[in-house]
């Protein structure tokens, strides 16, 4: 009798975790990233911020690029990230 309590408890509890921590991780919620390559400083942020997503943003010059305009980003275009992440270009 007590080794079906003992049982029957354990298997409660794993059920439970496993169940509370795929809430916990939003498991398969989020979004892809948009490519932000191409478009100015301006255009980028507008779009990050109506996604709801974070950003962080570098500049640099380089000689022959048009200045303003997003050349790299971190996370890659089309990579498949939790909400509230943060994007760096």
């Amino acid at each position: 009798n007590n080794l079906f309590t003992a049982l029957g408890t354990v298997a409660a509890i794993l059920l439970i975790a496993f169940f509370s921590l795929r809430y916990y991780t939003k498991h398969g919620e989020g979004m892809n990233v948009p490519d932000l390559k191409g478009k100015s400083i301006e255009e980028a942020v507008t779009i990050l911020e109506d996604l709801g997503l974070r950003y962080e943003l570098d500049s640099v010059y380089i000689m022959d690029r048009t200045p303003g305009i997003v050349i790299e980003q971190n996370p890659d275009p089309e990579t498949f990230v939790k909400d509230n992440i943060k994007v760096s270009f």
